[in-house]
């Protein structure tokens, strides 16, 4: 008994793969985005990026005479590591309109800062009735400048070796000449420290322009 009970279940559990994957599957319309160049070789606020946008029906054919409206915001602003420019943080970057004969719009746009964008798109038939409009949403994720780590890897680096000079001079014996607030190996440090701070600080500044 309890095996026919086994193969009874094991026949129920075939019926209901089948069922499953006999099943019909509603394919919905859908949105591609490419960008030149991609997007993990974006440095912000350089050159333009190209993007081209891509509507596709349900059979994942391009469709025609589309219209698209378009929205680009920048990443969210944070209470924490801001970007080089605070001021567009959570801004629209780009608010358009446009017109796609054959399902693809293009266009240019500079993204100033690193971060998740948030790409809308509101794709709607010109001819009222030739396709369902509809909505997508796409996050472009920008990678950091990869300067700005190189530069704060010389930065760290330059102080760490004048705080270990320094430690070894300010700890070594000192002599305090009359009339000196401080021993001339402490001014010698002092003054080459500041020297080097400012050269590097210039040095990043080129780097980074």
């Amino acid at each position: 008994m309890r095996s026919i009970h086994l193969f009874l279940l094991g026949i129920a559990a075939v019926l209901v793969i089948l069922v499953l994957n006999l099943a019909p599957t509603h394919a919905t319309s859908s949105l591609t985005v490419e960008t030149n160049p991609p997007l993990n070789e974006v440095v912000p606020f350089t050159d333009p990026v190209a993007l081209s946008l891509t509507a596709l029906d349900e059979t994942g054919a391009p469709v025609t005479d589309a219209i698209f409206d378009i929205t680009l915001l920048t990443p969210p602003k944070t209470p924490w590591l801001t970007s080089d420019f605070p001021i567009v943080e959570g801004t629209t970057l780009l608010a358009t309109t446009l017109e796609a004969a054959d399902g693809t719009a293009a266009f240019e746009t500079t993204l100033p800062i690193r971060g998740p964008y948030q790409l809308q798109v509101g794709v709607s038939p010109q001819v009222p009735g030739s396709f369902e409009p509809y909505t997508e949403a796409v996050t472009l994720q920008v990678p950091e400048n990869p300067a700005k780590y190189w530069n704060a890897l010389i930065l760290v680096s330059v102080l760490f070796l004048i705080g270990l000079g320094g430690g070894w001079i300010i700890g070594g014996e000192q002599d305090v000449r009359l009339g000196e607030t401080a021993p001339r190996r402490v001014q010698w440090l002092l003054s080459s420290a500041a020297m080097i701070v400012i050269a590097t600080l210039l040095t990043i500044s080129f780097m980074a322009e």
